[in-house]
């Protein structure tokens, strides 16, 4: 942590070390550092000190992050990363996409054919959407028949064919 300049707060909030720091008080939040193939999340304890704020990184387990039913992140999971995302590309003057998928018709899954048969749908819908979508893209479950995926570098133009690639995708998944 650089306290000769300013972190990558989320939503322009004073950085939870410094402010732990200026008030005398610990504080907590979660971290989720990306790389090229993973992703590691990490809570974050920064306890105030005579000189200065001592920071811990206590590794999360994967499972706090994701959503049981699809293996997708879960909505607390990425938010953050969202914010993360968005914050630096928009200081880079990058694109990005974000794009909102609700799968039709779910409601009625559940009522026709019971709740085990909308779990298994949700099962089957994530593997082909992390399969569908690049390394960098971020795909998470945002509601309960809701998912969102975060497409970085991607503009105007690339967006509307990656949605028509992901909705063939997810109009190919079979369940018996």
């Amino acid at each position: 942590h650089g306290y000769d300049r300013p972190c990558d707060a989320e939503d322009g909030r004073t950085c939870r070390s410094l402010e732990a720091a200026r008030l005398g008080r610990c504080a907590s939040v979660l971290h989720v550092h990306r790389s090229a193939d993973n992703v590691e999340y990490s809570r974050i304890l920064s306890l105030p000190m005579s000189a200065g704020v001592l920071e811990l990184h206590v590794p999360v387990d994967e499972s706090y992050s994701r959503d049981a039913l699809t293996g997708l992140l879960n909505r607390m999971a990425i938010e953050q990363i969202a914010r993360q995302n968005l914050q630096l590309l928009r200081r880079l003057g990058q694109p990005c996409a974000v794009m909102l998928i609700d799968l039709d018709h779910f409601k009625q899954i559940n009522d026709r054919h019971g709740h085990a048969a909308g779990d298994a749908y949700l099962e089957a819908v994530g593997a082909p959407l992390r399969q569908g979508t690049r390394n960098t893209d971020v795909v998470g479950r945002w509601g309960g028949d809701e998912l969102l995926v975060l497409m970085p570098g991607t503009d105007r133009r690339g967006a509307p064919e990656k949605a028509m690639q992901l909705l063939q995708t997810l109009r190919e998944v079979r369940i018996d």
